[in-house]
């Protein structure tokens, strides 16, 4: 079993932990109040003790210099900070010069003076950026928008933009105007679903159709094959007397997905022309899926940053595998129009997947690709449907939320039945501490 370090002279705990925590464990969404206390002890005999919430965007993005262009003479690394909002809150200040006083807020039983604070964690960006964002459809440009998720992206040659929110605690000696020491405590965030509606109805993916043409269609032929039979069939693929059967795979997915739960995905079958002598549809089997998720993210700098000559963008994709299962028993899977992928895998993001947001700065979007390997007639395709854009949301609802959603039930429900659970719930969110009924200091 693994020792704990030792906890420094001032640090910062979060309810319900006793010691500071990483940021995944420390939960929170809009609404949620973020509770905990600074530890400190006395014998420091502090004049001031504040603290911080804050939430802020860093961004640093490599131009590379195009001659010609109108980035010519901009090219190198450039940073952006963007404020989100900040709230302060003074814990503690001393009525004299020897910071005594501080045992009067009482002694714990570790020897610690623990100061309590509380903030709410908003809903929306609060602060002004000091120079205006242009009007941008991939982008947010004004003040009021939601707030974006915990955010972390790093690339090549430097490249780094971050999303995090913090409470920082400020200790002043003798100085109550420069902070002697700063401690820091990191909390992850994720805005909450707007409403608790369904994810909607399924859509299907754009596909192409899917010929083969081989003599292993015809059912009266028999099942052993020897050499010579191999080769008459090899001989007879592409003539027009060959059987020879159409079909149109692809996938039903729904358009909003929750992080950390199951996709709502299905298989669409839809069988085509065929030869007359095929009665039945061939039988289809699958030997391989791949299930990915494509997250685009959005990136852009100021106009003044780069001379008023027009905001700067980038994008960078990354391709997130959720799935890949070959089915190598027998023939392989039998495939059916409206099968629940589910049922062949378990079918999920990561429940740390940030939502589709837009902020100021950046954004992201996500995009579904699906490939398969099937057989029939014992020849291989490889399927592939167009990539899809699908919205991802946290799952996390906020007792607003909640409260509206019991009540539209109430309405809606007689009071003798009981309405079924969704089909797909979001993932359990146990993890935070949540406490809705508080009030909060600001300054």
């Amino acid at each position: 079993m693994s020792k704990l370090p030792p906890l420094p002279a001032t640090y910062i705990t979060l309810d319900p932990f006793d010691r500071p925590v990483q940021d995944l464990r420390a939960r929170y969404t809009s609404g949620d109040v973020v509770r905990g206390a600074v530890r400190i002890q006395p014998t420091s005999r502090p004049q001031r003790i504040s603290i911080s919430f804050r939430g802020r965007t860093d961004m640093t993005m490599e131009i590379i210099r195009m001659p010609g262009s109108r980035l010519d003479n901009f090219s190198g690394s450039y940073q952006e900070t963007v404020e989100l909002f900040k709230y302060d809150l003074d814990l503690f200040t001393s009525a004299g010069e020897s910071g005594y006083d501080i045992v009067n807020m009482g002694i714990a039983a570790d020897g610690r003076v623990e100061l309590p604070f509380a903030f709410k964690f908003p809903h929306a960006v609060e602060i002004v950026p000091p120079k205006e964002y242009l009007p941008n459809p991939g982008f947010e440009h004004q003040v009021g928008h939601r707030l974006p998720p915990s955010y972390h992206f790093s690339g090549p040659h430097g490249y780094r933009v971050e999303t995090e929110y913090w409470l920082e605690a400020f200790v002043y000696g003798f100085s109550k105007a420069d902070p002697e020491q700063k401690v820091k405590h990191g909390v992850w965030y994720q805005p909450p679903t707007l409403s608790p509606q369904p994810l909607g109805e399924l859509v299907r993916l754009p596909s192409k159709r899917v010929a083969v043409r081989t003599p292993r269609l015809d059912p009266d032929r028999g099942k052993e094959e020897g050499l010579l039979a191999k080769w008459q069939i090899h001989r007879k693929k592409g003539q027009s007397t060959t059987p020879f059967a159409a079909f149109d795979l692809s996938v039903n997915i729904a358009p909003v997905f929750i992080a950390g739960a199951l996709l709502p995905i299905k298989m669409s079958l839809e069988h085509l022309e065929r030869s007359p002598e095929l009665i039945d549809p061939p039988t289809l089997y699958l030997r391989r899926m791949k299930i990915s998720l494509v997250s685009k993210a959005g990136f852009r700098l100021r106009s003044h940053a780069i001379g008023n000559r027009g905001d700067y963008e980038e994008s960078r994709e990354d391709l997130i595998t959720i799935i890949d299962k070959r089915f190598l028993k027998g023939p392989g899977e039998l495939i059916y129009d409206g099968q629940n992928l589910n049922e062949l895998a378990t079918v999920r993001t990561s429940e740390v997947t940030a939502p589709s947001f837009k902020s100021f700065s950046t954004s992201v979007q996500y995009f579904l690709e699906v490939k398969f390997w099937i057989e029939c007639g014992k020849e291989e395709r490889i399927i592939t449907p167009d990539r899809h854009a699908i919205h991802i949301v946290s799952g996390v609802v906020t007792e607003e939320h909640l409260n509206q959603a019991m009540v539209t039930a109430a309405i809606s429900e007689p009071e003798d039945e009981m309405a079924p659970p969704p089909a797909y719930a979001p993932p359990a969110y146990e993890d935070r501490n949540r406490d809705f009924v508080v009030n909060v200091g600001r300054t």
